[in-house]
């Protein structure tokens, strides 16, 4: 009996959902969410969607704990945010609170935002000046306290 090429082969539903969900995770980290959506709107099947993301899970390479943690410090790095916007965009993106709670609290608690806030607000101090940073870090949700402290070139207190 001869095999036809893999490619000309029929492919479980299930096996098809899971290649395209392994594809997607190997560009970046999502969330089960995220994935779900991206492959329905493919044409994927509900249940096939579903057995393939649970295999993922059960594997590890899908885990929405691991995606907060990367969104978070990617984030903070790129463009500093505060703690509430940072995790209303992980709710957006179907990212539940038990995996990203623990995360805020170790990255602001332990101070590890500050230097990346401080480069941005530094920058920002160049361009823009006083008043507009002062307004541009609120509306991302740092406290003034915290932005003055910085644009003054004084420590933050942590609380």
């Amino acid at each position: 009996m001869r095999l036809q090429p893999y490619h000309v082969r029929m492919k479980n539903p299930v096996d098809d959902a899971y290649e395209k969900a392994l594809k997607l995770l190997v560009l970046r980290e999502h969330t089960k969410v995220e994935l779900e959506r991206k492959l329905k709107d493919k044409g994927y099947a509900g249940s096939s969607v579903q057995e393939a993301l649970d295999r993922l899970e059960k594997e590890g390479s899908l885990d929405d704990r691991r995606f907060a943690e990367v969104f978070i410090r990617s984030r903070l790095k790129k463009n500093p945010e505060g703690r509430f916007l940072l995790a209303m965009r992980l709710e957006q993106k179907g990212c539940g609170k038990a995996a990203y709670q623990e995360i805020l609290d170790e990255v602001f608690k332990s101070g590890e935002y500050v230097p990346y806030l401080k480069s941005a607000v530094d920058k920002s101090l160049r361009i823009r000046g006083k008043e507009k940073t002062l307004s541009a870090f609120i509306q991302k949700g740092f406290r003034a306290s915290i932005i003055e402290s910085l644009i003054d070139g004084g420590d933050i207190n942590q609380d």
